[in-house]
């Protein structure tokens, strides 16, 4: 008769119990490594040690693990299935099976790793921007890390920036491993890459390219190795060009006449040629229409014709670059991407604005034109620009009515604010707002610095006046924002809703302005409500919540809103509290959305 185990001896069962036990505490940079739960279970019995400790060493972090002595460490190596950073701990490493790795250019250590894991199936890979082989010294390092690489065929998932090592040498690495890469992302500058004659990614499905490699200029075909590409990351690396070669007129003029395309025929093939012609014109004529870059055309012929599962595109700018508004697609080159594709599900970008035209002069020396002229003709692009539509507006409404489910903008300042309608700007998010019938997740986020200001410098009541107070000397596009808030939603399926920077208290008021000392790191959480604010927002159904602040993808935005929001929280003003208001009652009929943040404070739906 055979033997019954208790559950509790079965090794499946232990190594079960060990996965749900937790490891590390905190979130995102105030992670650490914790393992006491996990080791006190080891203590029950050598079966329990024995079956427990693959879960224990499973990650190695050097950087969480770093108080843990060096010896324990490479004894057991051998457990480890992922490494994301040594430490101080250089090895030696005994692992064989290895599966994730992260590692940079020039490391003995990970070299050794690479070639004793053919079986890597996840690499994050830093390389050296500019390569420089000067001396015998450089050229040996140079032999062994390419012979590490090209020893590898089994990624599935390949991360890299920098790579530098060479005329072709990418692809090949990317031929290598064709027969399973499903992921690829490229981070940053990528070079030698002129030619993908012969590359074939049958099983790539996301793929994350920075865009402008003029050192790569076959990266923009990328996408034609990509026959079932579903996502699709473009993340600016060069400073846009001033004086691009591509305009979008033609391409206005089709979406302008765009009730009388087929509704269910979004590969328009008459936008994506217009847009093409139009690369071989130049903008010398002055009609105020955005310049469209001839690889963003390119690149949209290209995802038509050879990617047409793809479902999701997100465009991205590098912080340096953001920070000069040098990197970012216009709205007509988000249009002609967002055209390209099929059947558009998620759509994500860091932007100017929907509705940035330049204007005639950008095309003329400074010189040319005496100031009167300058303002007149900045006066009139102005009045023109505000009865033009947004072409990126009118492709995500085509899609809205059909796909899109998922919407994230993203506004930045420009040096050139003033060629930049605002006050259209927000009615063209306005008109989202109510079209796009079929979206779950939205979210819409604007620089501090262009948030709409309630300014009370003028006004005969101070900052502490009671909200009944009459709101005066405020930015004109509190309107806007008011017609915005009243804006009924064109979707009830809403999930998940995210508005911050729309507005804010101005901290140049008097009142206010003592708080512009605070700490950096001091916290921004808005203080307890009262009972008076409660059973108000309890009326609207909902109620706030405390957030917590431990996501890295949080810091620049906190950094950017953090004095403001203290003055906002300790000096609240009526007409900030008007919109909060507006926009939560207009919330009431999305009975899917549960939770809500507005400028970084969150509600949820209150108990009837």
């Amino acid at each position: 008769m055979a033997l019954q185990h208790h559950a509790l001896e079965l090794p499946e069962i232990i190594t079960r119990i060990g996965q749900f036990l937790p490891l590390w505490t905190g979130h995102g940079l105030s992670r650490e490594f914790n393992p006491t739960p996990l080791l006190s279970c080891a203590l029950v019995s050598k079966l329990f040690r024995s079956q427990l400790l693959p879960t224990l060493w499973y990650i190695y972090d050097g950087f969480r693990m770093r108080s843990i002595p060096a010896h324990i460490l490479a004894k057991y190596s051998p457990y480890f299935r992922i490494i994301t950073s040594t430490g101080p701990f250089k090895g030696p490493f005994h692992c064989r099976n290895l599966i994730e790795l992260w590692t940079v250019y020039g490391q003995e250590w990970s070299r050794d790793l690479l070639v004793s894991n053919p079986g890597l199936k996840r690499l994050v890979w830093g390389g050296p921007f500019h390569r420089r082989i000067e001396t015998l010294e450089q050229q040996q390092e140079w032999e062994l890390e390419l012979k590490a690489l090209m020893g590898l065929a089994r990624l599935d998932e390949f991360r890299t920036s920098g790579f530098s090592l060479g005329e072709g040498i990418f692809v090949k690495v990317l031929r290598n491993n064709a027969s399973q890469l499903m992921n690829l992302q490229m981070m940053s500058r990528v070079a030698g890459v002129t030619s993908i004659e012969g590359l074939e990614l049958p099983f790539l499905t996301e793929l994350q390219v920075a865009f402008g490699e003029e050192e790569s200029p076959a990266m923009v075909d990328l996408v034609r190795c990509c026959p079932r590409l579903q996502r699709l990351s473009l993340t600016g690396s060069k400073t846009r060009r001033a004086n691009s070669t591509a305009t979008v007129s033609a391409m206005m003029n089709l979406l302008e006449n765009a009730n009388n395309w087929d509704n269910n025929n979004l590969n328009n093939d008459q936008a994506l040629a217009a847009a093409a012609a139009a690369a071989s014109t130049t903008s010398s004529h002055g009609h105020g229409y955005e310049d469209v870059d001839p690889e963003i055309i390119r690149l949209s012929k290209n995802l038509k014709e050879c990617c047409p599962e793809l479902s999701s595109i997100k465009i991205t700018s590098n912080l340096s670059n953001m920070l000069k508004s040098d990197c970012f697609l216009n709205g007509s080159e988000c249009a002609a991407l967002i055209q390209s594709c099929g059947r558009l599900e998620s759509f994500s970008a860091d932007m100017v604005s929907l509705v940035h035209y330049q204007s005639p002069m950008d095309h003329h020396a400074p010189g040319d034109h005496t100031p009167q002229e300058t303002e007149l003709y900045n006066l009139h692009f102005q009045q023109s620009s505000s009865r033009m539509e947004s072409p990126l507006t009118e492709a995500l409404i085509r899609h809205g009515e059909v796909s899109l489910k998922t919407l994230s903008l993203s506004f930045h300042e420009t040096e050139a604010e003033s060629h930049v309608n605002r006050i259209q700007e927000m009615r063209s998010i306005q008109r989202l707002k109510g079209a796009l019938r079929g979206l779950k997740e939205l979210q819409l986020s604007w620089d501090a610095t262009l948030a709409v200001r309630v300014n009370n410098n003028e006004s005969t009541a101070t900052a502490a006046a009671p909200d009944s107070a009459p709101l005066v000397n405020v930015d004109p596009r509190v309107a806007a924002v008011d017609e915005f808030s009243k804006q009924s939603w064109g979707s009830t399926e809403m999930e998940s809703l995210a508005i911050h920077g729309l507005y804010m208290c101005d901290t140049s008021s008097p009142a206010l302005s003592t708080l512009s000392s605070a700490p950096a790191n001091a916290s921004i959480e808005p203080p307890a409500t009262t009972t008076a604010q409660e059973v108000e927002l309890s009326k609207l159904g909902w109620r706030p919540v405390k957030t917590t602040r431990t996501e890295a993808r949080d810091l620049h935005w906190r950094d950017q809103i953090e004095r403001r929001q203290q003055a906002l929280y300790q000096q609240r003003t009526s007409g900030l509290e008007t919109q909060t208001r507006e926009l939560l009652v207009s919330l009431g009929p999305l009975r899917q959305l549960k939770h809500v943040c507005l400028n970084h404070t969150s509600y949820e739906r209150a108990a009837p």
